[in-house]
């Protein structure tokens, strides 16, 4: 009966159990080695008990810290937290050491709202004016918190704009109502004119032109585009253009390149409308030639191959443009074109080739640029030599060259000699005087139009 009370209580309270059990005034009747044996039970029982609550303890911090960085992800990024959220933030931190750190983030949660919803543009003049400010005349506490939290709401835009620019603005309110597209044929185009509004409103905030698709919108066009022959391919392209800006397509065209460089590249031709002086599309061939170096259907001339062939597109174009992946892409275009005319029983010609994939390479004063679309060497020499040319490059308002400002009439007269540079925008170029850059009031690089508005 005592060793049955005993294990009783180890069971009920294993510490409770220790305790009595050591004390030998504690059922001093109980056989000593089933003491030994219960203390032993409820030693091990108590090392469970104490084990469980630590681990216990510990999953609970990691689901609250799970949940801080959750909710410090949400208002660093600047974004504003529905008032559920904020209310189940509130239940969740009270009395915990984040109680008073959420109270901080809750009340600057409008201020970081209204920053980041302002254009990328507005976002970097506020940065910087006040870091030049704190620079200048030092800065307080306050100060320096405000710069901080703007500055991480900052690069959080931009990170969530790389990912998906739509998102991004939705979540900072830039555009409401953001509806996916149900890719229904018969649909599509009336719900890409509602998107295009939308895209003008997210490619002014983010301060570049933006695809009408979303990634996961333009993987799915992707697969559609690549389940059909090339001359349906490049005329389901070309068909997008009509509803699209050039700006856009070419925006489509990156995403398309994480899934079929080919593919991206003949997006890229189908926004410059691409043909050949018979009206027929580039991007055809170009998917044509893919197509036929996938399945080896090429065969090239004697004693070349398609690495020797690239090398020459690569040497013709090497220079032209401003990174490499754009070197890149330009000679898997050409390499592509090439092919295709191949493929239909042409010459090869890797002159022509490049021409018809980017437009043609050529050299102006010393430095080599990519012509615009359908240009000739002529054309560009002349219009830099045109009467409007300055008032083109400039707009009318002051140019600076290496910072000091230059009247118009002196700098008509240097343009003609100016070397042209890639600026990452198609059809506009930097222009550079002396070996020095001509820039605005701002500081930065005027961009020369050619064969754009």
């Amino acid at each position: 009966m005592r060793s049955h009370q005993a294990l009783g209580l180890v069971n009920a309270d294993p510490g409770a159990a220790l305790k009595a059990l050591k004390n030998p005034d504690y059922l001093p009747e109980l056989d000593p080695d089933k003491r030994s044996a219960l203390i032993q039970t409820a030693d091990a029982a108590v090392l469970r008990n104490q084990q469980r609550h630590a681990l216990n303890a510990e999953a609970a911090a990691r689901a609250q810290q799970k949940a801080w960085d959750a909710a410090q992800t949400v208002f660093e990024a600047g974004k504003m937290p529905t008032p559920e959220y904020a209310a189940q933030l509130t239940q969740t931190f009270k009395g915990t050491p984040y109680a008073a750190a959420l109270k901080s983030m809750l009340a600057d949660a409008p201020a970081n709202g209204a920053f980041v919803a302002q254009p990328l543009q507005a976002q970097s003049q506020a940065l910087t004016q006040a870091q030049n400010k704190m620079n200048q005349g030092g800065a307080t506490p306050e100060e320096i918190k405000t710069y901080n939290r703007m500055d991480a709401a900052h690069k959080a835009t931009l990170a969530d704009i790389n990912a998906d620019p739509y998102k991004a603005a939705s979540e900072r309110g830039v555009v409401v109502d953001l509806q996916p597209l149900t890719m229904d044929i018969a649909q599509l185009p009336n719900q890409l004119a509602t998107r295009a509004v939308q895209a003008n409103a997210v490619s002014t905030w983010a301060g570049k032109e933006v695809s009408l698709f979303r990634p996961d919108e333009a993987a799915k066009v992707a697969t559609v585009l690549q389940a059909m022959p090339p001359k349906d391919r490049a005329g389901a392209l070309q068909g997008l253009t009509k509803g699209m800006t050039p700006g856009q397509m070419r925006a489509f065209g990156v995403q398309l390149g994480s899934k079929d460089e080919t593919l991206a590249a003949a997006a890229m031709l189908s926004a410059s409308n691409a043909r050949t002086t018979a009206g027929r599309l580039v991007s055809e061939i170009a998917l044509t030639g893919a197509d036929a170096m996938k399945e080896d259907r090429i065969k090239f001339p004697a004693g070349q191959s398609k690495a020797t062939i690239r090398q020459e597109i690569d040497k013709a174009t090497r220079g032209a443009y401003l990174s490499e992946d754009a070197q890149r892409a330009a000679g898997d275009a050409a390499l592509a074109v090439y092919a295709g005319l191949v493929a239909e029983g042409n010459s090869g010609d890797v002159g022509q080739a490049v021409r018809m994939a980017t437009g043609g390479v050529m050299d102006l004063n010393g430095q080599r640029i990519v012509k615009p679309y359908g240009w000739q060497d002529a054309q560009v020499i002349e219009a830099l030599r045109a009467p409007d040319a300055v008032t083109k490059l400039t707009g009318g308002k002051p140019v600076k060259v290496g910072g000091v400002e230059v009247p118009a009439t002196e700098l008509s007269k240097h343009l003609p000699d100016a070397t042209l540079g890639p600026s990452g925008r198609n059809g506009r170029y930097t222009v550079t005087i002396g070996g020095r850059l001509l820039t605005g009031d701002d500081g930065k690089p005027l961009l020369m139009p050619m064969g754009v508005n």
